[in-house]
């Protein structure tokens, strides 16, 4: 041991001793279900509730719920942005082979799917990204 150095507890390699980062707050199941309404409201009314969450006190309470609101509101707009392009494809096909176009009504349930999903996550505290769309925001 070095003389002029006072005593002192030997280090943890990798800096396994230093102080932690808090953990972030539980969530409450009034933020888990705002969150997952976020997206799942959509199916019914769209864009309702992404707009009310982010009108209220509740966004700028919790950071959780303000994610879920704004990427709620984005997807939105991803999906009026699809459909569009997904009518187009639909009458193309429907002009170069009608029996195919019997078939393309799955072009139009895809975004169903995906608010789902998302909405389901959220409603399981996930804070997940949505690709190309998170990076965007």
């Amino acid at each position: 041991m070095d003389q002029g150095q006072p005593n002192s507890a030997p280090k943890e390699p990798f800096g396994l001793d230093e102080p932690q980062a808090p953990h972030p707050p539980a969530l409450t199941d009034n933020e888990r279900l705002l969150a997952g309404l976020s997206y799942l409201s959509q199916l019914v009314v769209p864009a309702v509730m992404p707009v009310i969450l982010l009108l209220t006190d509740e966004a700028k309470k919790s950071d959780f719920v303000r994610f879920h609101a704004i990427h709620g509101l984005a997807l939105f707009v991803a999906t009026v942005i699809y459909e569009l392009a997904a009518v187009i494809i639909f009458v193309i096909i429907g002009a170069i082979a009608p029996a195919l176009a019997c078939l393309t009504w799955i072009l139009f349930v895809a975004p169903v799917a995906v608010l789902i999903y998302y909405g389901v996550r959220a409603f399981q505290g996930r804070r997940d990204d949505i690709p190309w769309l998170t990076k965007f925001l």
